[in-house]
Parts: structure tokens; C-alpha cells; sequence
């Protein structure tokens, strides 16, 4: 597997795109495959458990840590959240926290700081442990420490689940084994 980044203007498809790779629109022409298979073919619960999502505005609901990490997903064990948020480098910060994974998030507990949220973000969507991980601007709002993280993270997983990134920051376009521009609709491989 590897880590793919995707960079292009505004207006040039990239919402589309992700809309189109989370089977949550179909193509107009052509098809998009997973494992060689029509995506749209798949059940969504099967495209859902093997896809994990990272959204450029992170999102948190007033429960506790670890039910942010499993995310209406009671199925996801203590272990799982535990090593997901690991990964997202996560783990030592919550761990500090009085009441750790227990503590409340959003309106009715503490507030993270934005590149926090985005780690939660990460590590709720490598909970499951997806075949896929599709992650829209995931370092845009991160200082250097907390971008550093998500990237680490990102080159462990990258040996076990492809990594789809729509990115515009140039450090994170680095850290990518494959590179495409996508410009009207269309991808040109860049590296």
C-alpha cells in the first residue's frame, strides 16, 4: 500500500472526488472499483466498514473521549481506541486529562485544541482499521508538532491500508509516494 496525495485548485473536482471515492456519488461515466469490484455494486455497510474518513473540519459529539473514538460504533473494543489513538499520537495527551478516556468532550466537557480534534478524527477512523483511509486537508489546520504526528502516523500505516490524501500543503505532498494534480475533472500523475 502507499500514501497518495491529490492537490488542485478550487473548482477543480477534489469534492467530488472524495464524494466519489466514499461511494457516496456515482460517476457519470466510467466506474470507480474497489479490490476490482464496482463500488457501486457494494453494499454501503461493506464500503462503509472498509473505508475510514477524516473530514477537514473535525467534528466531536458531547461524550465521553472514547465515545468519540468509536463514534455510534459500540463494536470498537477498549484496545482498539486505545491503539488508535496512539497512532494518531494521542494517548499521552487524553492520558493526562483528569477522568483519560472517560473525560467529556464538546459542549458538556473539555474543549481540544483543533489539531487535538483532528488527531481524535484520525484515530476514529483508524479505529476500525480500514482497507482505505481518505483524509480531505488533514494537516491544514495543525501547527508543525501536530501535523508531524499525523504524518507519522500516516508512514506507519501506509504499509497496511492506502492512504488517500486531497491535500494543498506542500510538506504534506511530500510525505506522499504518489502525487496526481487534478485539474477539470481530470488526474495527471505528477510523481
Amino acid at each position: 500500500a502507499s500514501i497518495t496525495g491529490i492537490r488542485g485548485n478550487s473548482g477543480s473536482g477534489k469534492s467530488t472526488l472524495l464524494q466519489l471515492l466514499l461511494g457516496l456519488r456515482q460517476p457519470t461515466g466510467g466506474q470507480v472499483q474497489f479490490n476490482g469490484t464496482d463500488l457501486s455494486s457494494l453494499p454501503r455497510h461493506s464500503v462503509a466498514s472498509q473505508v475510514g474518513f477524516v473530514p477537514q473540519t473535525p467534528v466531536l459529539i458531547s461524550a465521553s473521549v472514547s465515545d468519540n473514538v468509536r463514534f455510534f460504533r459500540s463494536a470498537i473494543s477498549d484496545e482498539a481506541v486505545i491503539w488508535s489513538m496512539s497512532l494518531a499520537g494521542l494517548h499521552d495527551e487524553i492520558t493526562s486529562l483528569d477522568g483519560a478516556y472517560g473525560r467529556l468532550l464538546g459542549k458538556e466537557g473539555v474543549s481540544l485544541s483543533g489539531g487535538q480534534a483532528q488527531r481524535l478524527c484520525l484515530a476514529r477512523a483508524l479505529a476500525a482499521r480500514p482497507s482505505v483511509l481518505v483524509l480531505d486537508e488533514p494537516t491544514s489546520a495543525l501547527d508543525k508538532r501536530s501535523s508531524s504526528h499525523v504524518m507519522n502516523a500516516l508512514s506507519l500505516m501506509k504499509d497496511h491500508i492506502i492512504v488517500i490524501i486531497v491535500t494543498h500543503q506542500k510538506s504534506t505532498l511530500e510525505a506522499c509516494d504518489h502525487v496526481y494534480e487534478l485539474s477539470h475533472g481530470s488526474l495527471t500523475q505528477l510523481r
